[in-house]
């Protein structure tokens, strides 16, 4: 019984040291912690100190953020403004010095205008002119088909594709097609004014970024087709970005104006050899976008 006693008071005089261990030890923790924020409030009262001076930063730091945020809210608004507004409902053409439209691009389905929109932004229409043949039931087919057509690509976004905005139809027998404006040169108009082809390292740049359009727009749900890759579709902007422009829409219609081969919307000497048939029904597809692509890098390379 005398050993358990003796036994049992060590065990209480230990728990008492550990006790007051513990408790010295929580005194200390508090006092380093007191001193560490004494000296980071007022090192130097003087002066402020370097923590006073931390201090002060937190609320800078804090400014700084909200100016970032507010930078970066301001810069979105801006980018919301400075994207191309297609629900105008009034336009007139942009005219010279000398009163005439200024007129950036033509061919055998119209005449492109450089147009200002009354959201005051400069936009690119395509002019067709459907006059003398309105009552055609295939015309009437086709205009309603590339409408639709239009329909689709105005929800395409990609920096390597014309942005298409709206059409009208006027009742002076005309549809106007409005896209973005584009300040640049096709790349056969450039070959053209160079008197030489390209560089293989810029076809190379050229291919890359015609092939990143052509795949975003291939895999789509559904399908588009460009249906006339060449150079005189392809432009080259002044920052060096390529641009796919006229997707073999018009051809259609112009087609069934001049009562030429119908649903031709390529260019001959670009076009796939299945797209030949003796049933005379032609079968676009990727692959015939791809054939286009090649005949046209063949093109940029040679001249």
């Amino acid at each position: 019984d005398q050993e358990q006693k003796i036994q049992e008071q060590e065990i209480q005089e230990q728990e008492q040291k550990t006790q007051e261990q513990e408790q010295k030890t929580q005194e200390q923790e508090q006092k380093t912690g007191a001193g560490a924020e004494e000296g980071a409030g007022a090192e130097d009262p003087g002066a402020g100190g370097a923590g006073a001076r931390s201090r002060s930063r937190r609320p800078r730091s804090r400014s700084r953020t909200n100016s970032h945020r507010s930078r970066r809210t301001s810069g979105s608004h801006l980018l919301t403004r400075l994207t191309l507004d297609s629900n105008f409902s009034s336009w007139q053409f942009v005219r010279d010095d000398d009163g005439c439209k200024q007129q950036i691009g033509s061919g055998g389905f119209g005449k492109v205008y450089k147009a200002l929109t009354d959201k005051n932004q400069t936009v690119a229409v395509k002019i067709i002119k459907l006059a003398g043949a309105m009552t055609s039931k295939k015309l009437n087919k086709a205009v309603e088909k590339e409408c639709a057509e239009i329909a689709v690509l105005r929800k395409l976004e990609h920096p390597n594709i014309l942005k298409f905005l709206k059409y009208e139809r006027t009742k002076q027998g005309k549809l106007c097609i409005f896209t973005e404006l584009i300040s640049g040169n096709s790349l056969s108009g450039l070959m053209q004014q160079q008197q030489k082809p390209f560089a293989e390292k810029a076809v190379r740049d050229f291919s890359q970024q015609i092939c990143t359009a052509l795949n975003f727009l291939h895999t789509r749900k559904p399908t588009i087709l460009h249906r006339d890759i060449k150079g005189s579709n392809i432009m080259l902007t002044h920052k060096g970005r390529i641009k796919l422009i006229d997707f073999g829409l018009v051809k259609e219609i112009t087609n069934t104006i001049t009562d030429s081969t119908p649903h031709l919307c390529g260019t001959v000497f670009f076009m796939a050899c299945e797209l030949f048939t003796d049933t005379g029904k032609l079968m676009y597809s990727p692959k015939t976008d791809v054939w286009a692509f090649g005949c046209t890098v063949y093109e940029l390379l040679t001249g």
